[in-house]
């Protein structure tokens, strides 16, 4: 790696895509993340799919239940907020960005 450089991506992943991943990689079904989350299946359906909001304390839950602290996922919320903003079209289309 160049020194001084820094890795600055040019895509984006939905959270729900990370949720998913890390449901799969724990062996947790919907199910079980529904009830971990105190929440419904709908809900958990809505979070996975980039409906539902991710705020503080959706953001600690997830914290609790996947492992990853709270900042990443309010973090990775505004990231992607700003995506569906600012990204152009094309590269939305090439990479499937934050079309949740």
């Amino acid at each position: 790696m160049i020194e001084g450089s820094s890795f600055q991506p040019q895509w984006c992943s939905p959270p729900g895509d990370t949720i998913s991943d890390l449901l799969r990689k724990k062996q947790i079904t919907l199910a079980e993340f529904a009830r971990l989350m105190h929440a419904s299946s709908d809900w958990v359906y809505e979070l996975t799919n980039g409906v539902a909001e991710i705020d503080q304390t959706v953001a600690v839950r997830l914290q609790v239940v996947l492992g990853l602290t709270s900042a990443f996922w309010v973090t990775r919320r505004k990231i992607n907020l700003r995506a569906r903003v600012v990204a152009p079209p094309q590269l939305k289309q090439q990479v499937g960005c934050c079309s949740y």
